[in-house]
């Protein structure tokens, strides 16, 4: 018995609380009504898939460009900026 009228006073207490404190309804975009309308269904297409030998894959020549060198002057000043 002691057990029911502490469950119901904290529901009691709590109850108003929960309640009062609800969020307002969020704002929602309006919503679009889309009728989306396809062609009619044609005939069925039939056909034969015949097997053809899949071709080998050729290996290409990569050729890798070769990277320009810096010029002298642009590594220093990056070297002073880096260490200063």
């Amino acid at each position: 018995m002691p057990i029911a009228v502490s469950a119901l006073l904290h529901g009691a207490l709590i109850a108003p609380l929960v309640l009062l404190h609800a969020d307002p309804p969020k704002l929602l975009p309006p919503m679009y009504r889309v009728e989306l309308i396809a062609a009619a269904a044609g005939p069925r297409a039939v056909g034969v898939v015949t097997e053809s030998p899949v071709p080998a894959a050729t290996a290409l020549p990569r050729t890798v460009p070769k990277a320009t060198p810096l010029k002298p002057a642009l590594l220093i000043s990056a070297n002073a900026c880096a260490t200063a």
